[in-house]
């Protein structure tokens, strides 16, 4: 079946230069409210910067409406129409879809058995490890096959499309090798895309960020795993984080296979946050088209606060990659059809469900609601085919959340039977409902959401993240890449009925509309969940106004063997002036994060937290030592004694102290029998030092820690061996 084609026009010379004139304002003003922001951080100047890039939106309106020309063969850019849907496909298992047998759904049954047997290792109510294997290797393995089977069953069987055309299982290879060039194009920018992000992530993880980032609640469950006689999967971290232990198994297991440190333990962070990269071109690809899908993915690659949470322990990134491929392969459905595409889509889905709340809570959400908007925008503009269209579409995204639902069996399983809550990370750092109960009056509920959204925004474009996750110099969207994001919201709002539009502004305004509304305060790790939708408009933005300032004609998705050899030398121009600008827009934002924002973050890491100056001596200090940390406050001992037993191997105890309750007759009294080790932090640690030398004549040190000093304090280090300290 042959899609809807874009015809090959071009708008008239009066409208092109109205189009350029307009669209170049349209990127001074974004570019100038942008800039705005850098002037001072009180709310005059976010006020003047909004001003001017609200002034950018009609401007580049204009712009769009220039290059829109009316013709009876654009069906495809016509706002009523849907879009990258193949006219003929009739979402009917009848007619296109396989038609579903007795196997098929004792698939469904088996994997369902499966994923309840894997739950039940963590819940007990079945007691499924008297005649099972409890290891969690065995545990993993049911969950995925259990994945398999249910996306296979419920697709009646796997039958893919690549381009419109079914591959044959049997002859795969030969079926692959006869691909379109377009294909082989795709694959080969996907893996280039996939070994660019994985570089800029894994690289030095430890050196880079040298201290823990939060990630504490993700180091202490590890030996675990060694120790246990059980282990349970879906059982939460803990009381607060809410988590699965799902992700604590790659994490342990890239641990147990290259080493105990913090390389090993955020490598499977990076490779989730590299996979997201391709599974965004993936997504756009079908939403929009090839250049969109290449700009968005080199935008997410080089995005500093991605990469950022793409290099620290942490699950934040596993939701949104679950959620992009989601969204891919119900895109791709949109396109091509078929049932395998909303199975996958519903497992995909429900893996959202493993990871961070806040993907948990908002993707399901985005899904459902971007959905209902398809099949409710489907029935209005089909009405000669209402009823044949009623219960089609509708079908298949029901196949959806079905998937979605019996992925996520194991978790919420496991949550109901321990009587959990499965948002219980929402009473810890939810805002609380006296907040808004003491907003009494509309007046006052309007000026609290004001106020509240005003912080929203300023953390986003105009202030530093004040907590140590993201912090730097810059708000989470750096000011190069403000006006692009703001002109792809534009371009959106002006696509708001195709699904594209629609789903790159629910993706981004639902999740900052949950910010606004239930949590105290906006951080980095609550906004992963919508970074890649940030990049879509970003690379929405480039793209188009690239389109409006270069080649100002309506050739999108036209394959280029169907254009005119002008409307094909325009379209190069487009497609190279789009990604050059994505390009250098990247590179510039690599450089930047690389060489001003992780030094940057070093110097505040060892400022507000001074600790962190010296976690990476515990490797250096005896495994059976016993360690002592002396500073002025004293620092929170339970704390850092989990951060000293994964960085010095577990066998090191740990204790904290205030410098005024140092004195010699406490240090006389410490047992001898293993080897000591202080940490004393300088300045005004001179006392100490007087002290340690006449208790301890034969001590080691002091020895500078291997920190640079780029903090007010650091850090001298002694050593007291065993035999120094026998009587």
């Amino acid at each position: 079946m042959e899609p809807i084609l874009t015809a090959d026009h071009t708008p008239d010379r009066t409208s092109r230069l109205l189009a350029r004139f307009t669209a170049l304002i349209a990127l001074l003003l974004a570019g100038f409210g942008a800039w705005t922001f850098t002037a001072t951080t009180d709310r005059t100047a976010l006020a003047r910067g909004l001003l001017w890039l609200g002034a950018s939106i009609p401007m580049f309106w204009a712009a769009l409406a220039l290059l829109t020309a009316p013709h009876p063969e654009d069906a495809l850019n016509h706002p009523d129409a849907l879009p990258d849907t193949y006219p003929l496909e009739t979402y009917s298992d009848n007619v296109t879809g396989p038609p579903r047998r007795w196997w098929h759904v004792l698939g469904v049954i088996v994997g369902m058995v499966l994923l309840i047997f894997m739950g039940d290792f963590s819940a007990r109510v079945l007691r499924v490890e008297n005649w099972l294997p409890n290891s969690e290797h065995f545990q993993f393995g049911l969950l995925i096959v259990g994945c398999g089977l249910i996306a296979w069953g419920l697709a009646g069987g796997f039958r893919w499309r690549w381009g419109g055309g079914q591959i044959a299982w049997r002859s795969v290879w030969r079926d692959l090798r006869d691909r379109p060039q377009g294909f082989w194009l795709d694959l080969t920018l996907m893996v280039g895309l996939l070994i660019a992000a994985l570089l800029l992530r894994a690289v030095q993880m430890e050196r880079a960020i040298p201290g823990f980032v939060d990630e504490v609640s993700f180091t202490a469950p590890l030996p675990a795993f060694e120790f246990a006689d059980d282990m349970r999967l879906m059982q939460p971290i803990n009381t607060v984080a809410a988590f699965p232990r799902l992700y604590l198994y790659w994490q342990w297991l890239s641990v147990k296979q290259f080493g105990q440190d913090l390389n090993a333990f955020r490598l499977p962070t990076a490779i989730l946050g590299a996979l997201t990269v391709p599974a965004l071109y993936w997504l756009c690809k079908h939403l929009f088209d090839r250049r969109t899908a290449f700009t968005a993915a080199l935008v997410l690659a080089a995005l500093p606060i991605h990469l950022q949470m793409s290099r620290v322990g942490m699950n934040n990134v596993g939701d949104p990659l679950f959620g992009t491929l989601a969204f891919a392969f119900v895109a791709r459905g949109l396109r091509y059809g078929g049932r395998t595409n909303y199975a996958v889509a519903g497992v995909m889905l429900g893996w959202t469900q493993f990871f961070h709340e806040a993907g948990r809570l908002t993707l399901p959400v985005i899904m459902l609601v971007w959905l209902i908007s398809v099949w409710m925008g489907t029935e209005w503009r089909r009405h000669q085919e209402r009823r044949r269209r009623r219960g089609q579409l509708g079908a298949r995204f029901r196949l959806v959340f079905l998937g979605a639902i019996l992925t996520s069996i194991p978790y919420y399983y496991t949550v109901i039977s321990m009587g959990g809550w499965f948002a219980a990370r929402m009473t810890d750092v939810g805002l609380k409902p006296e907040y808004w109960q003491s907003q009494t009056g509309l007046v006052s509920l309007l000026d609290g959401i004001l106020l509240r959204t005003q912080g929203t925004l300023t953390r986003l474009f105009q202030v530093p993240e004040r907590v140590l996750y993201y912090s730097g110099t810059t708000p989470a969207i750096h000011y190069l890449l403000t006006p692009f994001l703001i002109l792809g919201l534009a371009y959106a709002v002006w696509r708001w009925r195709r699904p594209g539009g629609m789903l790159v502004l629910l993706w981004t305004f639902l999740p900052l509309g949950g910010i606004i509304v239930l949590l105290a305060e906006i951080m980095s790790p609550r906004i992963t969940v919508f970074m890649p939708a940030l990049s879509i408009l970003i690379a929405l933005g480039i793209v188009q106004i690239s389109r409006a300032l270069v080649a100002p004609a309506a050739v999108v998705g036209v394959p280029l063997d169907r254009l005119s050899v002008t409307a094909q030398r325009i379209a190069a121009r487009w497609s190279v002036a789009a990604v050059v600008l994505a390009l250098a827009l990247s590179i510039s934002m690599a450089v930047y994060y690389f060489g001003t924002h992780l030094p940057e973050f070093k110097r505040q890491l060892y400022t507000l937290q001074p600790w962190q100056q010296i976690i990476f001596d515990a490797r250096t200090i005896p495994s059976d030592a016993e360690i002592h940390v002396i500073s002025q406050p004293r620092f929170e001992e339970t704390y850092l004694g989990r951060v000293f037993a994964f960085m010095g191997g577990g066998g090191q105890t740990l204790f904290t102290h205030a410098a005024e309750e140092i004195s010699v007759e406490m240090l006389a009294q410490m047992p001898r029998t293993r080897p000591l080790a202080f940490f004393v932090q300088l300045p005004g640690g001179e006392l100490i030092d007087t002290q340690l030398r006449a208790v301890f004549p034969q001590m080691q040190g002091p020895v500078v820690s291997t920190e640079p000093r780029i903090a007010p304090t650091w850090f001298n280090l002694y050593v007291i061996p065993p035999a120094a300290a026998s009587p």
